[in-house]
């Protein structure tokens, strides 16, 4: 049996700002919608008028009965969300992906991320980045907020790493999550 990791998600607060921390400093490209190409978001209150009846009546069957479902969400009969998919370079067709909404409503039920890892459910995001020094710098010019200094990864620690010492280091997004980057 296979399995492979298909998603992540992050709920932002603000999808702009999520978008620009994830691509313009990470990398990350977003995940070409055929439906709305010119938007670039996957789906929201302002294209549920897609041309194809079809698709729009599935985005709003989505939102406002599977996706409750399937995410043990209450229903609602209104929705304001937004949201887009980001790869790796190279990965968008394919993934894995990270999905990224904007919940206007129904409201978060906090407006938080945790503030330590050590909580049930999501913790963090690790990124293996292969210009570990220039992406650092480019973080700590556009004002990242960092949460650790670099530290050295002895060889064998990481399964899924680098064989050899790593470097690595840690930091918040835009939404409190926190971000290890690990060199590649």
């Amino acid at each position: 049996m296979a399995v492979t990791i298909a998603h992540r998600c992050i709920h932002a607060r603000d999808i702009h700002e999520t978008l620009a921390f994830y691509t313009g400093l990470l990398g990350l490209t977003t995940r070409e919608n055929s439906q709305f190409p010119d938007k670039g978001i996957m789906f929201s209150r302002d294209n549920i008028d897609s041309p194809d009846p079809v698709i729009a009546d599935y985005i709003n069957a989505l939102v406002t009965e599977k996706l409750p479902t399937l995410y043990a969400m209450p229903a609602v009969k209104q929705f304001d969300i937004a949201g887009i998919f980001m790869a790796v370079p190279g990965t968008e067709s394919t993934g894995p992906w990270i999905d990224t909404f904007l919940w206007n409503y129904p409201p978060y039920a906090n407006h938080e991320a945790y503030e330590e890892v050590n909580h049930v459910g999501f913790a963090r995001l690790e990124f293996l980045v292969d210009d570990f020094e220039g992406t650092r710098e480019r973080l700590r010019e556009a004002g990242a907020r960092f949460i650790s200094e670099e530290i050295v990864i002895p060889a064998g620690v990481l399964p899924d790493g680098p064989v050899g010492p790593t470097r690595a280091m840690s930091l918040r997004d835009p939404n409190n999550i926190v971000i290890v980057l690990i060199e590649a």
